[in-house]
């Protein structure tokens, strides 16, 4: 009886991959109308253009999420720079969705949003280790970083986040200057480097085309306090110590 049944079914497999094919673009286009229904003024049309531009610009999934700017056309290499829990790394993933928003054609969390069109949006984003293959963190950053510099070409949007961590603080830096160094100069894709190696904002003193932007903060009665806003420049200094003392770790130990 099943064996019969299942001839049956299998006769319309055809019909039914379509339906199915058509019931998740229905429900992709639906959601895209709900959730625009839902908060009209959260997102704006976006427009093809020849940079990266946006004004207003937030995270989705983020509640009372900081609006942030950015603008990429003649400097297509920013050095993003901050304490940590700054929004650097927030920053970076929200142009991603941003972008990636822009090209399956649907609306963005932002006051205006202008994208080239892209061909990749490549992240090297996040760390961990892979223990049953052996793979260190450090390696892993390593084989993803590889395959990115493999991948890329001028039209790709690359995102890197806190690139060599996963070895010394020497041999780390030595490592996020060099495959900066090397997008920016042979692919030049549009490439967006959040690290917490304060040397690389000497980088756009020596490389024409990179500039600085940093993560805000100050400190409010000897509480670190995030502003979440990215702007054009550099901090002063790092703010780990004074991180470490407002979330409460002992004197003694800082």
């Amino acid at each position: 009886m099943l064996k019969r049944m299942f001839k049956v079914i299998a006769t319309y497999y055809d019909i039914l991959e379509d339906l199915s094919l058509f019931l998740s673009e229905l429900d992709v286009l639906t959601t895209f109308a709900t959730v625009i229904s839902v908060e009209p003024n959260k997102w704006t049309r976006p427009v093809l253009g020849r940079k990266i531009d946006a004004t207003g610009m937030v995270h989705p999934c983020i509640n009372d999420c900081i609006p942030n700017n950015v603008t990429m056309s003649d400097s297509k290499t920013i050095i993003i720079t901050g304490p940590n829990m700054g929004g650097k790394s927030t920053f970076i993933r929200t142009i991603g969705v941003c972008v990636y928003l822009t090209h399956i054609g649907f609306f963005v969390p932002a006051t205006t949003f202008e994208s080239p069109v892209i061909d990749a949006i490549i992240t090297r984003v996040g760390a961990s280790d892979v223990q049953l293959k052996g793979i260190s963190t450090f390696m892993s950053e390593m084989l993803e970083t590889a395959c990115m510099l493999k991948t890329a070409t001028p039209s790709s949007l690359v995102l890197i986040d806190e690139l060599g961590r996963g070895t010394s603080t020497h041999e780390g830096f030595g490592i996020a200057w060099a495959i900066c160094e090397h997008l920016h100069k042979n692919i030049n894709p549009y490439c967006l480097f959040a690290t917490h190696f304060h040397e690389m904002t000497k980088m756009p003193e020596e490389i024409n085309g990179v500039v600085n932007m940093c993560a805000n903060c100050h400190l409010e009665k000897n509480q670190l306090k995030m502003e979440y806003k990215i702007e054009p420049g550099q901090i002063s200094r790092s703010y780990g110590i004074d991180l470490a003392e407002s979330i409460g770790l002992p004197r003694e130990v800082i």
